[in-house]
């Protein structure tokens, strides 16, 4: 059905920074569409608990909003969304330089428009705009005199920006012009293990279970290792036309997944033969392994089926049904249907399916990626296993 709202013309609309009052709104909104079964005063009390946070104070948390330009303080938002800000490790531009470089990237989420809204491009303008706030100015086309004037807030710092999407390519149509791609999806690979499938393991020879601190400690010294990887050079003939990144994860992606957890557990799943899971990762150990070969999971109740949620994984095809057996135990435990991991490399493809693991594409929750560096190279996601940002579903309208 088409609004009934008289749409607003481009120009006559702006992105701004959300005042406190059209903050609260948007967050009154966006629990209409992901509130899983809490109450607003949950909801709302759970957004205050992470705003508390190291991983979104300090204004790397913020809330957008579109709204009239002669009306930017209406709490009338015609659009919203949020952004993360988070550091990305970059692989060098060239063979001569070893070291990647650290930059800034975003993740977005919650992009939302209330349902007698839709239908008249609010979501896909406030895309547009969103760029001239946050990306770098080299990456970016001069801004479009049909829209009026520029979003009066301009960060300009960003390499990268990525986000999550349930409406397939509708962000590639939402480019910092008329003329210009937005974001372009990457790997849609999921694979999953059902616990139905797995019997339960007295004990796994070689295997450490890690609780929340152990699993944070092992993380500094996978980024360290992250950083080592990015520094080795492609081949010549890739050098100048890939660019590989990833989101370093002590920067607030690991503590962001767990706390957002830990706020939500007070719902038991009824087959849990113990809840909260106290587990939040596993690692190989001497002698099975010498190097650094773990994976950190959370968990996931809704949307059904439940969940554990490998949210980083570093390991080989030797190590990885070690690593997946003793996840799925904790699921187990913990009465979840599913093991999942997203964006499984191609050389551990294999091993997953021979420990009981299904390989596919999602139709649903595709990585994006809006790049703002230096043109005509492909653009590498490295690591991209579910762990960088809320996972809102993103309603475009």
């Amino acid at each position: 059905m088409a609004s009934l709202h008289v749409a607003i013309p481009p120009h006559a609309l702006t992105i701004r920074r959300a005042n406190p009052i059209q903050a609260k709104k948007a967050r009154e909104i966006m629990w209409t569409e992901w509130h899983q079964g809490q109450t607003l005063e949950e909801w709302m009390k759970m957004c205050d608990e992470m705003d508390k946070c190291d991983f979104t104070a300090n204004g790397r948390l913020i809330q957008w909003v579109l709204v009239p330009r002669d009306d930017p303080d209406t709490d009338e938002i015609l659009a919203s969304c949020e952004t993360y800000r988070r550091k990305v490790a970059l692989s060098s531009p060239s063979i001569s330089v070893s070291e990647p470089s650290v930059g800034v990237g975003y993740m977005i989420a919650g992009v939302y428009v209330r349902a007698h809204l839709r239908r008249n491009g609010y979501a896909a303008h406030m895309m547009r705009l969103i760029h001239h706030v946050l990306g770098s100015p080299l990456g970016l086309p001069q801004f479009p005199e049909a829209w009026g004037a520029p979003p009066v807030e301009c960060f300009g710092d960003a390499t990268l920006c990525c986000l999550y999407t349930d409406v397939g390519e509708f962000y590639a149509k939402c480019g910092p012009s008329l003329d210009t791609t937005g974001w372009r999806v990457t790997n849609k690979r999921a694979t999953i293990w059902k616990t139905a499938n797995h019997t339960l393991k007295a004990t796994h020879d070689g295997v450490k279970l890690l609780d929340e601190v152990e699993l944070k400690k092992l993380s500094v010294k996978d980024e360290e290792l992250l950083l080592k990887e990015l520094s080795h050079p492609l081949p010549p003939h890739d050098q100048d036309a890939v660019q590989r990144f990833t989101f370093l994860p002590t920067d607030g992606p690991l503590n962001f997944q767990l706390k957002l957890f830990q706020l939500t557990a007070s719902r038991r799943p009824s087959g849990a033969l113990a809840w909260p899971p106290e587990t939040y990762g596993a690692r190989l150990i001497k002698p099975f392994s010498s190097n650094i070969v773990f994976a950190g999971w959370t968990f996931e109740l809704l949307p059904e089926p439940s969940r554990l949620i490998v949210i980083r994984i570093r390991c080989d095809d030797v190590s990885l049904p070690k690593l997946i057996s003793a996840a799925l135990d904790v699921a187990i435990v913990a009465g979840l249907e599913e093991v999942e991991v997203w964006s499984l490399p191609d050389e551990l493809i294999e091993a997953a399916a021979i420990s009981g693991g299904l390989t596919f594409e999602r139709k649903e929750h595709w990585p994006s990626v809006m790049w703002y560096g230096l043109p005509g190279k492909e653009v590498q996601w490295m690591n991209n296993e579910r762990q960088v940002c809320l996972d809102l579903i993103l309603q475009a309208a």
